[in-house]
């Protein structure tokens, strides 16, 4: 176990952060730094390819070789960063016991890991890289936020962990994180947003920054750095001529609202219902892909702008695809749209799930495959009610089998996939007529 100490913890409620030293081993982060290296790899061989460098730069450090070919091409940060980089490394760090043994000691044991999840390579402060990297904060300092700023309003109650991990020993020289301790009970700032030649990001209005100096918190490859919600935070630009390889990755309580819900997070550990655990990175990629898709926006979502700061709309990124679906109780419940969209509702939606939905040209072109379909119902619900099983009332040809208890369902819905059975099982906390 490597959970907070007595202390730690309240050192974290008292002060809106805590420094853990030795919190991860070699061992915990080498994935994550191998899978960026193949990343910048993969990177510096298209541009040489492309002709945009002349050589690749391997012979330089994980801290030094995307710097060259990041003032050659902007392109050459491509991928990095969350959701670009959705790997195994990432997605298996995202699991792993060590970190989640602490983030538990203050979210508890049900956590979700938060779709506001990044990894940054803050490149030496310059202004020769190519295209606008100069202006951002890859080159630039970033910008004082407090975390719940960016996130809605549905999660001002929720706990938001923040841990901030380096890849690299990060110290004042290359921009570590500095934070306003004691101001995490109190509102949430104002945040506004600076004109681009100015970084762009949204800040913590200057006016409402607290009056005492910010701790500047050095921290050695392997340590980590945990962050209130509403703790003000931020960094110096990179006066270094190397790179400062860090994670910001945010967990909370996975029952309580986590301000993103639009955007995939990953439910990583529970003790209350451990089958909801998210541990086949295809999913992950599937959720993200859909996000993509309904944004309309290829490796970036749609942002809304809020008074403090940006969100993004759940009713802005899916008010698209909606209305590009013919939904299930509309024309049969036929499916239609784009291919990208038909690709990811396949088996998935609706009219995919169940047996009824036949598109309009076939369903009015004969009534034998309906006739056929009520005697195949009514077989079906006849045999459930003989064996004891509940379902629905009346002639409707969806038959929800109800087995009250959503374990037992998921159990039975694998069961019988693995004997061939297509199967999806649904469940939700509504009450039923069968008092489940």
């Amino acid at each position: 176990m490597y959970a907070l100490t007595t202390k730690q913890v309240e050192f974290f409620h008292r002060e809106g952060y805590v420094h853990v030293p030795d919190a991860l081993t070699a061992e915990d982060l080498d994935p994550v730094q191998n899978e960026l290296e193949e990343i910048v790899d993969r990177n510096a061989r298209r541009l040489v390819k492309e002709g945009r460098v002349d050589r690749d730069y391997a012979e330089l450090p994980f801290a030094r070789r995307l710097v060259p070919l990041a003032r050659a091409d902007p392109s050459a940060i491509a991928d990095i960063n969350i959701p670009g980089n959705l790997g195994q490394g990432i997605f298996d760090f995202l699991h792993n016991d060590n970190l989640l043994d602490l983030v538990e000691s203050l979210v508890g044991p049900e956590i979700y890991a938060n779709s506001c999840q990044h990894i940054r390579a803050k490149l030496p402060a310059t202004d020769d890289y190519a295209g606008h990297l100069s202006r951002f904060e890859w080159a630039r300092s970033t910008a004082w936020h407090q975390d719940l700023g960016v996130l809605l309003p549905e999660a001002d109650d929720t706990l938001v962990v923040t841990t901030w991990i380096p890849l690299v020993d990060a110290d004042e020289e290359n921009g570590t994180l500095m934070v306003y301790p004691r101001c995490h009970n109190e509102p949430i700032r104002t945040h506004i947003r600076p004109p681009e030649s100015e970084g762009g990001s949204f800040t913590v209005d200057p006016a409402e920054l607290p009056d005492w100096d910010p701790v500047t918190i050095p921290i050695q490859r392997g340590g980590l750095l945990v962050i209130h919600c509403r703790t003000p935070h931020g960094s110096q630009p990179n006066r270094s001529d190397s790179i400062r390889w860090s994670m910001d990755l945010r967990w909370n309580d996975a029952r309580k609202p986590n301000g993103r819900p639009h955007l995939p997070g990953l439910y990583v550990r529970s003790r209350e219902s451990p089958e909801l655990v998210v541990n086949q990175r295809e999913e992950w990629l599937t959720a993200w892909k859909f996000a993509r898709v309904s944004s309309r926006q290829p490796g970036a979502l749609r942002n809304a702008t809020h008074q403090r700061g940006p969100i993004t709309s759940d009713a802005l990124n899916h008010t698209h695809i909606m209305n590009e679906i013919c939904l299930c109780k509309v024309l049969c419940g036929a499916t239609s749209g784009r291919k990208e969209i038909i690709d990811l509702l396949r088996q998935r939606s609706r009219p995919y799930l169940f047996p009824t939905s036949l598109s309009p040209s076939i369903s009015s072109a004969s009534t034998e495959l309906r006739d056929r379909l009520e005697a195949h119902t009514r077989y079906f619900k006849r045999e459930l009610s003989a064996r004891g099983f509940g379902h629905n009332r009346g002639d409707h040809p969806i038959v929800p089998v109800m087995l009250c208890d959503a374990v037992l369902a998921k159990g039975v819905a694998a069961r019988l996939l693995e004997k061939g059975v297509y199967t999806i099982c649904i469940f939700a906390k509504v009450k039923t007529e069968f008092g489940c």
